[in-house]
């Protein structure tokens, strides 16, 4: 199946806590001070709007439905990531059959076109916080290197090991794999990529960006 991809859209993230909205905008947008921090932060897509509503709404299904698969302690926990279609699922199980009911119930959301299953079955818990410091260190490693759109890749870190999704051509994802294997505290890294060639890739750079900019009632 071909990658969809659309030329490089703007998204907006939300990073500002509302309490910090409420001080920058102070009375401009009252509605959107109260009910979400929000600030408008450009990153490059190179997935078409359609398939970028698409993943948000696997992994959404996918994370409420983990409820009912998982037991309830804290020593479960698997997490939901979508990219193109493409599924990967993390974090820890209590045993082989509660890993294998996640994989299956990802199987269940419709429109994926494939399913990572990396749920670790036992162990200690793993540092979300080293994993988060990780993924910021692989990120800016990404940024720094020249000539190099790394907001095309999507990395995932889970007990030290990095996963790397995104459209990419074959040199982009070797670029993207050699430098995050060389960031300190990776353990290994893991892509699932959709590789396109570079004709591809100079076709989507040639398109117009989709709008996907402020709607009404909307920052």
């Amino acid at each position: 199946m071909k990658p969809r991809f659309s030329r490089p859209t703007l998204l907006f993230a939300a990073t500002l806590s509302i309490s910090a909205l409420s001080s920058v905008l102070s009375g401009c947008f009252p509605m959107l001070a109260t009910s979400i921090g929000a600030s408008a932060i450009a990153v490059a897509d190179r997935r078409t709007l359609g398939a970028q509503i698409e993943d948000q709404s696997i992994q959404a299904r996918g994370n409420q439905r983990l409820k009912e698969v998982l037991p309830g302690d804290d020593d479960a926990y698997v997490t939901v990531n979508a990219f193109n279609r493409r599924v990967l699922l993390v974090g820890q199980a209590p045993d082989e059959q509660t890993r294998e009911r996640a994989a299956q119930m990802a199987g269940t959301l419709g429109n994926v076109s494939m399913i990572q299953n990396e749920i670790r079955v036992g162990g200690p818990l793993v540092s979300a916080a080293k994993d988060t410091t990780l993924t910021a260190r692989v990120r800016a490693k990404l940024i720094g290197i020249k000539d190099f759109e790394a907001n095309s890749v999507r990395i995932v870190t889970e007990d030290s090991v990095v996963y790397l999704m995104g459209i990419v051509t074959e040199r982009e994802g070797r670029i993207a794999s050699e430098a995050a294997a060389e960031v300190s505290g990776v353990r290994r890294v893991v892509t699932l990529y959709d590789l396109i060639t570079e004709e591809q890739l100079a076709e989507l750079h040639r398109r117009p960006p989709e709008n996907t900019g402020p709607t009404r009632g909307g920052q």
